[in-house]
């Protein structure tokens, strides 16, 4: 019996799933015996569909959480905030030295 489960993400966190050529999505599904449907600009569901067998579609669903979490706790941007550890995100304080360098917006 066939089961899905849809992820709801942010569109900059496809790219990992997919990996460089396609490699990472092919990865999950040759590994967990799944299909893993990426949505497009003209898809009518925006979620990303995991379809297969039960236990092929549980394991690459953690599987693409923990890749998620990873790319989304990695590196940050210079324009981006500190993750902390307890999952907020704070920005540095700002000290007397930097002022010189800051562009304020307007």
């Amino acid at each position: 019996m066939g089961v899905h489960e849809e992820l709801d993400l942010a569109q900059w966190l496809y790219p990992f799933i997919i990996g460089k050529a396609g490699c990472e999505l092919r990865h999950i599904q040759k590994n967990y015996g799944v299909r893993v449907y990426i949505p497009r600009e003209h898809s009518l569901n925006y979620n990303v569909v995991i379809v297969g067998e039960e236990s092929g579609v549980t394991r690459a669903k953690a599987y693409v959480e923990k890749t998620v979490l990873a790319a989304q706790s990695a590196g940050t941007g210079r324009d981006r905030t500190r993750v902390e550890s307890a999952g907020q995100q704070q920005e540095e304080e700002e000290e007397d030295w930097m002022k010189q360098y800051m562009y304020k917006r307007a």
